[in-house]
C-alpha cells in the first residue's frame, strides 16, 4: 500500500490563491530546476513528508522537506481547520502543485516505486543508503521554484526530548511558489483559463533578493522556546478538484 493514500484533492477544501509574502543558502528569487529526488519519508509523529531535491544547470541542489499529511496528533490529514473551514497543508500544496504543473496529475494519483537512495541517518550522523517510496514521475521534470531566504530560530532539543527555539539565528531556504516551467503560469492562473503568466512578475517583485526575518530573541536557557510544529511552512497552491484535463504532461 503506497503512503499516498488519503491525499486526495477534494472539493470541500479550500482552492488555492496566489499571494505574496512578506519579507551554500540561495537568495530569494526564482530559480529554474529540475527535480533530481522526490521521496516519501514518516516522521516519528507520522507525519509524512516529501523529501524534494532540485537542481539548477550548475549543478546547484536544494533540499527541502515538506508535510504533506499531519501526524497522529493532528488526525493524519492533509489539511486542517480554520474558523470551520478547511485548507490543505501548506506542504501538501507545494509538492501538489509541482505535480499537476509537471505530470498533470495530483499527487495522489503518481506512480511510486522503492528506491534505494541516501537517506541522513541520526545516528550515524551522515547519509546511508536506504529503502524509500520514491514519487518516480517527478523525477527529471522541469519547473520553476520561487525560493526564500529566510532567517529563524535554531531549534535544540530540550530535557523532554522535544525541539524548541532557541537564541540563535540559522539561514534557511523556503520553496514558496511553483510555476510551469514552459509558460511561467501558476497552478491558479491556468485554473482560471489563463494564458499570459502575471503572477510570477508580482511574486519576484515582492521577494526577489529579500531575507524573511522571523527570529524572535528567547531566553538562553534549558527548556525556553516554541515547539516546532509537525506539518511543514510554504506557501498554499493547489486545485480544489481533480483537473488533469488542463495540465498538460511533458514528456520526460
Amino acid at each position: 500500500m503506497s503512503l499516498l493514500q488519503g491525499l486526495d484533492v477534494t472539493t470541500d477544501i479550500s482552492a488555492d490563491t496566489d499571494y505574496v509574502g512578506t519579507g551554500g543558502i540561495w537568495e530569494s528569487g526564482l530559480y529554474d530546476t529540475k527535480v533530481k529526488m522526490a521521496y516519501l519519508e514518516l516522521a516519528k509523529s507520522n507525519a509524512l513528508g516529501v523529501v524534494l531535491i532540485l537542481e539548477t544547470a550548475s549543478g546547484k541542489t536544494l533540499k527541502t522537506t515538506q508535510y504533506v499529511k499531519s501526524g497522529n496528533a493532528k488526525g493524519n490529514k492533509n489539511y486542517y481547520e480554520r474558523k470551520g473551514e478547511k485548507h490543505y497543508l501548506p506542504g501538501f500544496n507545494i509538492i501538489n502543485n509541482l505535480c499537476l504543473l509537471t505530470v498533470g496529475k495530483n499527487m495522489s494519483e503518481l506512480v511510486t516505486e522503492n528506491k534505494v537512495v541516501p537517506i541522513y541517518d541520526f545516528t550515524a550522523k551522515k547519509e546511508l543508503p536506504q529503502e524509500a517510496e520514491v514519487l518516480i514521475e517527478l523525477l527529471g521534470r522541469d519547473c520553476i521554484a520561487g525560493v526564500l531566504k529566510k532567517t529563524s530560530n535554531k531549534q535544540a532539543k530540550n530535557a523532554s526530548g522535544d525541539y524548541v527555539d532557541i537564541n540563535k539565528e540559522r539561514s534557511e531556504n523556503e520553496v514558496d511558489k511553483i510555476f510551469r516551467a514552459s509558460d511561467r503560469l501558476s497552478t491558479v492562473e491556468i485554473l482560471a483559463g489563463e494564458t499570459t503568466a502575471a503572477y510570477i512578475d508580482v511574486w519576484t517583485k515582492a521577494n526577489e533578493g529579500k531575507t524573511r526575518n522571523t527570529f524572535k530573541a528567547i531566553p538562553d536557557k534549558p527548556g525556553a522556546g516554541s515547539s516546532r510544529t509537525s506539518a511543514g511552512a510554504g506557501a498554499s497552491a493547489t486545485a480544489s478538484a481533480p483537473v488533469q484535463n488542463i495540465f498538460a504532461a511533458p514528456s520526460a
